[in-house]
């Protein structure tokens, strides 16, 4: 199983957790601290048009998994993260995390815990 995910914790224990089954829009670089996941790009302003050049640069943009500036990151991204040596950035539309969530989106195996 290969997913991209993030989980943020929040007060109480409460946690959110957004998960994508497709691994290629996570990136990491080897060199230095930097991170992210776009799980999610704005809408262009072009994209319901059908022209050639519309649907390459749609396509263009679910390819791309690097870091950006973050003045482009908050124009482009939806929901993703991105964590840089300076900055981190984040917009999540999560789910609970609790089993019943991850069973729905078929991503978790609920286990019988047995009483002895």
């Amino acid at each position: 199983l290969s997913l991209s995910a993030a989980q943020v914790m929040g007060p109480d224990d409460g946690y959110i957790v957004q998960i994508d089954r497709d691994d290629t829009k996570f990136w990491a670089w080897e060199a230095s601290q930097g991170l992210g996941c776009t799980f999610e790009w704005e809408k262009d302003d072009n994209d319901g048009d059908n022209t050639d050049d519309n649907k390459s640069s749609a396509e263009e943009r679910n390819r791309m998994t690097t870091a950006m500036h973050p003045e482009e990151w908050r124009r482009r991204v939806r929901n993703g993260f991105q964590m840089l040596p300076t900055s981190l950035q984040g917009r999540l539309v999560g789910r609970d995390g609790t089993e019943r969530d991850a069973v729905q989106l078929g991503v978790g195996v609920v286990n019988d815990h047995d009483s002895v």
